[in-house]
């Protein structure tokens, strides 16, 4: 654990009391949380336990649990909001040299909504597509800062940049999918509606996940 990040902080539940921390599904290398300024209902995060700048550090086992973990959510989310999610990651190279994140620590955001074409924010930037998880991880690790975004269809897009605003990813689809939400968090926790996408998750985990 590492001091002054939030995500280990929640990580250890002990630290955080209020609820609207509380964590949506454990694994042994992450957790899931409800994103704070909920963009939509459903909007949830991440987290990887260990303290990494990226995901494309994991290792071959974390990754694996990863792939699974990321299956399961996307039912869950189908069955509760009807659609299949968006993924995105802000990807640090270390904490000064960053891919548009507010907090230096491996984490992707789900979007309980339906994007299938490419933003029309990224077009000023060089792109690079994947069709795979695994071939957009062996080129990620080595091009960090970097911004990645997988589509409803699972088309996966990625800009390597280092002047990347912070929020990019939530300004990014409130713009793309006019989303009547304000992007930056920091205005808005929306702890209510964060209790709720908890309760919804939590509900559907217990009584539907296998």
């Amino acid at each position: 654990m590492t001091e002054d990040c939030i995500f280990c902080e929640i990580e250890d539940g002990n630290r955080v009391k209020d609820d609207y921390n509380r964590h949506i599904i454990d694994t042994q290398h992450f957790f899931v949380v409800a994103g704070r300024g909920q963009i939509c209902d459903g909007y949830m995060i991440i987290c990887a336990r260990k303290h990494l700048f990226n995901m494309s550090l994991l290792e071959e086992e974390e990754w694996a649990e990863l792939m699974r973990l990321k299956s399961r959510i996307r039912r869950m989310v189908k069955e509760i909001y009807g659609c299949n999610p968006l993924f995105f990651e802000h990807g640090d190279a270390d904490c000064t040299n960053r891919g548009g994140s507010c907090i230096s620590h491996a984490h992707i955001h789900v979007v309980p909504q339906t994007l299938k074409k490419v933003p029309q924010m990224l077009h000023k930037f060089s792109l690079f597509y994947f069709d795979s998880p695994d071939e957009w991880k062996h080129f990620a690790v080595l091009h960090s800062p970097y911004f990645t975004l997988e589509l409803s269809d699972g088309k996966i897009i990625m800009i390597h940049e280092t002047n990347l605003p912070c929020q990019f990813g939530r300004q990014l689809l409130v713009t793309e999918l006019g989303l009547p939400v304000e992007w930056d968090w920091r205005k808005g926790l929306d702890a209510g509606r964060m209790r709720r996408t908890i309760e919804e998750c939590v509900q559907w985990r217990i009584s539907c996940w296998q």
